[in-house]
C-alpha cells in the first residue's frame, strides 16, 4: 500500500519535470522556426535579445492580417517589415511555416499562398532565425545565424524601413540598387507611392523618388558625411560607412553610437525620410532629421541654374551671370522653369578675336548640383583645367573626400545653407566676371568718394576756374564690354557744364526740384522704391536686399555729414538682415533747410548686428 500510495505522487513529480524542461527547451528556441514547425496567428517569434518580434498584426485601424517584425519591449508597436504587404488576410486563421521545400510562406484561412521567400537555394535542413538585428534570416541548419550563408534574408527584402547593420548594394557600373517603398497610408502596408534608395552615379546618394522623378536628395557622400545635410555630425553620430567590394560593387552601412540605442530610418507614406531615435525617458520616438526639412529642399525647387534660400522671400534666385527664362513666370513665383545665361560662353562662339577666355566665379555654402561627373584631378587648380577643356563643362568643384567633380549641361537642385556647404566654382563669359562689381571694391570705391567730398569742401573756390573751356579729356565714360549689366553713357564735360550752368551751385546733385537725389525719395516716399532698381537686374535680384541697398543709399545722401553712416555702419547694415535701419531725413533741396524730424543714424548710434546683438559705433568719418 505504501508503494502504491507513493506512485501517483512520483508520476506526477516526473511529469512536471518533463514539462518544465520541454518548456525551457521551447522558450530558448523560440527565436527561429525549423523545417515542418509554423506559428499561427497569435503567435509570434522574438529574437535572442529580445530586440524585435516576428508575428501576426494589423496597423492602426485596418481588420487585415499581416506577418510583420517589429521592435519588442516598446509600448509603441513600430513595424520595420512586411512580408504579406500585398496580399493582407482577412480574419485570424493565417499561417506561418516553413515548407518540406527549404522555403518559408504564409498561407491564409483557406491554405492559399499569400507570400513565400521564393528562393531556389535551400537544403533539406532549413532554419528561419530572427536575429537581433531585425533580420529574418533563412539559412542551413549547420551555419544558422550567418548572413553571409543565408539563402534568403529579409535585409534584402526590405519594405520602408533602414536598421543598422544592414548593408545596402549597389553597383556604380550596372546602376543597381536596393530601394525602400513607402507604405500607401499610415494604416495600409501596400505599396506607396514613394521610395528611397542610393543612387550610385558619381559620388553616391540617398534619393527619395515620387514614382519615376525625383523629389529629394541628400547630396554626394564625401567619406564622412552627405554633403546636401549640413547639419549631419560625420561618423562620430552618424556611423555611415561605404564599403567597396569590388566589380564596381559597393555597400552602405550604418553602425550605431550606443548600442543599446533603438535608431530607425524609414520612408514615410507622405514622402519624407525620417531618422528616430527612442526617448527612453519619454518612453516615445524622438524625430532626429527629417528630409525634406523645408521648400528649399525639395528637389530643383528653383528650376536649372536657380538658387534657393530657404531664409528668404522670394526663395529663388539665378545664380550669377543667369536671368530668368521666363521673367513674367519669375515675378509670379513659378520657378520651375529655371534661368539661362546672360551672356554665351566664348568657347560657344568659338570668337578669340578679343583673347577674353571663360573664366569662374565661386559661390560658397551651397548644396552641389545633381549628376556630378567624377574627373581625375589633383587639385582644384587641375580640376579647373579639365573642366575648361570641355565646352560643355558648367561648373566644377573640389571636395575634400570626394576631389573632382564636373558639372554638363543643365545645373539642378541647387540650394544656399545657412552653415556649412561647399564651394561650387561657375562657369561664365569673361564679360559677365568683370560686370561682377565685388563686394569690397564697392566698399574701396565709397570710401573714396567720401575723401573726395570731404577734399572738395576745401576746394570750393576752385570751381569757378572750371569752365566749358576745360582742357582734359572731353569724355569721361565706362569701356563698354559685352555685358548686359546697366550701361553707362559716355557724357562730354561741355555738355555736363552747359546743363549745370558752368557747374552752378544750385544745379549740384539734391539741389533744385529735378536732382537725382530729390527723385529717388519721392519714390522712396512714395512707397515705390522698387522702381529705383534697374530693369535689367530686377528680375533676377531678391526685393528685400534690394531695398535695404536702397535704403542705405538714402542714408549715404544726407545733406548733413553728421546724418550720414559711417562705412563701417553701411557695412554692417548691408551684412545684416535683421538690422533696425533708422529712417533718412528728407532731402531739404537748399541750404541745411530743416525738416521733418525722422530718427538718423548718429555716430555712437546702435545698429543691431546679424546675430541681433548690439554693437556700439563710435567711429570717425
Amino acid at each position: 500500500m505504501g508503494i502504491s500510495s507513493r506512485a501517483p505522487t512520483s508520476t506526477f513529480c516526473w511529469s512536471a519535470l518533463f514539462m518544465f524542461f520541454y518548456f525551457f527547451l521551447f522558450c530558448s528556441a523560440a527565436n527561429n522556426i525549423t523545417q515542418g514547425q509554423s506559428i499561427r496567428d497569435g503567435e509570434t517569434i522574438i529574437s535572442a535579445g529580445q530586440k524585435f518580434v516576428l508575428g501576426f498584426f494589423s496597423p492602426g485601424n485596418s481588420t487585415y492580417r499581416y506577418v510583420g517584425i517589429w521592435f519588442d519591449q516598446i509600448p509603441v508597436q513600430s513595424v520595420v517589415w512586411v512580408a504579406n504587404r500585398e496580399n493582407p488576410i482577412s480574419g485570424e486563421a493565417g499561417v506561418m511555416k516553413l515548407e518540406d521545400n527549404g522555403n518559408l510562406v504564409v498561407l491564409d484561412g483557406n491554405g492559399n499562398s499569400v507570400w513565400s521567400s521564393n528562393t531556389s537555394s535551400v537544403s533539406n535542413r532549413t532554419t528561419a532565425i530572427l536575429r537581433d538585428t531585425g533580420d529574418l534570416i533563412l539559412s542551413d541548419s549547420d551555419k544558422i545565424g550567418d548572413p553571409n550563408k543565408a539563402f534568403w534574408q529579409s535585409f534584402n527584402d526590405p519594405t520602408d524601413s533602414y536598421l543598422p547593420d544592414m548593408r545596402i548594394h549597389m553597383n556604380v557600373e550596372s546602376g543597381e540598387n536596393r530601394v525602400f517603398t513607402s507604405w500607401k497610408t499610415a494604416s495600409d502596408p501596400s505599396l506607396g507611392q514613394y521610395s528611397m534608395g542610393v543612387d550610385p552615379r558619381g559620388s553616391p546618394q540617398i534619393v527619395i523618388w515620387n514614382g519615376l522623378d525625383r523629389r529629394w536628395r541628400s547630396g554626394h557622400w564625401n567619406g564622412l558625411i552627405f554633403t546636401g545635410v549640413p547639419t549631419m555630425k560625420a561618423i562620430y553620430l552618424y556611423g555611415f560607412k561605404l564599403s567597396n567590394e569590388g566589380n564596381g560593387n559597393l555597400s552602405f552601412t550604418y553602425t550605431k553610437a550606443n548600442s543599446s540605442d533603438l535608431v530607425w530610418f524609414r520612408i514615410r507614406w507622405d514622402g519624407n525620410e525620417e531618422q528616430l531615435w527612442w526617448n527612453q525617458e519619454r518612453n516615445e520616438w524622438s524625430t532626429v532629421q527629417l528630409q525634406p526639412a523645408n521648400e528649399c529642399e525639395a528637389y530643383n525647387k528653383c528650376g536649372s541654374f536657380g538658387n534657393c534660400f530657404a531664409t528668404e522671400s522670394p526663395m529663388c534666385g539665378c545664380i550669377e551671370g543667369f536671368v530668368p527664362m521666363d521673367a513674367n513666370q519669375w515675378g509670379r513665383g513659378n520657378w520651375t522653369g529655371g534661368c539661362v545665361r546672360r551672356t554665351d560662353l566664348q568657347c560657344e562662339t568659338n570668337s578669340t578675336a578679343t583673347g577674353e577666355v571663360d573664366g569662374f566665379l565661386k559661390i560658397e555654402g551651397v548644396k552641389l548640383p545633381d549628376f556630378a561627373d567624377s574627373i581625375e584631378a589633383e587639385n582644384r587648380n587641375d580640376c579647373e583645367e579639365e573642366c575648361l577643356k570641355n565646352c560643355s563643362c558648367n561648373a566644377y568643384a573640389f571636395e575634400s573626400g570626394i576631389r573632382c567633380m564636373t558639372w554638363s549641361g543643365e545645373l539642378t537642385d541647387i540650394q544656399h545653407f545657412v552653415e556649412g556647404g561647399s564651394d561650387l566654382h561657375i562657369r561664365l563669359a569673361n564679360s559677365e566676371l568683370e560686370c561682377l562689381f565685388p563686394f569690397d571694391y564697392l566698399v574701396t570705391a565709397v570710401s573714396t568718394s567720401r575723401w573726395k567730398n570731404r577734399q572738395s569742401q576745401t576746394n570750393d573756390a576752385r570751381s569757378s576756374e572750371f569752365s566749358t573751356d576745360f582742357s582734359g579729356p572731353d569724355e569721361l565714360g565706362v569701356e563698354r564690354h559685352q555685358c548686359h549689366a546697366p550701361e553707362f553713357s559716355v557724357v562730354s564735360f561741355r555738355d555736363i557744364a552747359a546743363a549745370t550752368d558752368n557747374f552752378s551751385d544750385e544745379n549740384k546733385l539734391g539741389k533744385g526740384g529735378f536732382g537725382i537725389v530729390y527723385k529717388a525719395w519721392d519714390l522712396w516716399d512714395s512707397g515705390k522704391a522698387m522702381e529705383l532698381i534697374d530693369p535689367s537686374v530686377a528680375g533676377s535680384c531678391y526685393p528685400n536686399e534690394a531695398l535695404r541697398c536702397v535704403h542705405v543709399a538714402m542714408l549715404c545722401v544726407q545733406d548733413s555729414a553728421g546724418d550720414r553712416p559711417t562705412m563701417s555702419s553701411v557695412v554692417l547694415m548691408l551684412e545684416s538682415e535683421n538690422a533696425t535701419l533708422p529712417m533718412p531725413r528728407q532731402p531739404t533741396f537748399t541750404s541745411m533747410r530743416s525738416s521733418r524730424g525722422v530718427d538718423v543714424l548718429k555716430e555712437n548710434q546702435d545698429v543691431a548686428s546679424s546675430n541681433d546683438v548690439t554693437i556700439s559705433l563710435i567711429i570717425g568719418r
